[in-house]
């Protein structure tokens, strides 16, 4: 099926400022939880289907991604401010954080522009740098107890697990060459207010609606007459690309 050439990433760009808004909407009811939770999902969203990013309005693509990193930052400090931002209220936190940063790196080097991964990379170290240590330390010890336990032919499992963990333990976090000043950055890229207000005003020419085809962007929802335009050798050939 086709209908036109940026059709299907300004139908997922579509999706993505939905996320935002809603995001938006949760910060200034103070649902810093909520807030949280749909950025998790649109930051694993964005690394499964980054298609949005070959639309043609490059400064739509940043404005957008400058929301997305002042969001991020608002709702982290929000949530430390109030003292629950520890992985027992979101397990995926460090998850989290680091896609988030590998999302703004990647952002950084294709589109230039604001640089909140380092703000998620000083969170991490902040967060889990002795955790995960002492997590990984304590996770060795009781392997290599179990093990004298067992007979020799069979702890062979365990000694691979100790040999993972001690590679684990030596290596460098992702987090590890983090430095404070980029947790404290006070740039006005991240007045969250100020951002939306841009972000808003440069949405007022993006496309609401398709070029051409059906009402809106979900296709599952056309009519059948209109579908049927668009499938490859299935109507007339005006709108069709070759296979």
């Amino acid at each position: 099926m086709y209908i036109y050439d940026e059709f299907y990433a300004q139908a997922v760009f579509d999706l993505v400022d939905k996320a935002l808004a809603m995001v938006y909407s949760k910060i200034n009811k103070k649902d810093y939880a909520e807030a949280y939770f749909i950025l998790e999902g649109l930051t694993v969203f964005n690394q499964l289907d980054s298609s949005w990013l070959a639309c043609e309005d490059e400064d739509r693509i940043r404005i957008t991604n400058k929301f997305y990193g002042a969001a991020v930052i608002t709702v982290l400090r929000a949530i430390d401010k109030a003292g629950y931002l520890e992985s027992t209220t979101f397990p995926s936190l460090e998850d989290f954080l680091q896609r988030a940063e590998e999302w703004g790196n990647d952002m950084e080097i294709m589109f230039g522009g604001d640089k909140y991964a380092l703000f998620c990379k000083t969170v991490a170290k902040r967060l889990f740098q002795d955790k995960t240590s002492a997590h990984l330390a304590l996770e060795m010890a009781r392997l290599i107890e179990f093990g004298k336990t067992l007979p020799e032919d069979q702890d062979i499992e365990v000694e691979n697990r100790i040999t993972l963990l001690k590679k684990l333990f030596t290596q460098e976090k992702w987090f590890a060459r983090a430095v404070d000043t980029d947790e404290r950055d006070g740039s006005p890229n991240f007045v969250l207010s100020c951002v939306w207000k841009e972000y808003k005003e440069h949405l007022r020419n993006a496309p609401k609606k398709p070029l051409i085809g059906g009402p809106g962007w979900d296709i599952t929802k056309w009519p059948e007459e209109t579908k049927v335009e668009y499938v490859l050798d299935g109507g007339s050939g005006d709108n069709l690309v070759d296979d």
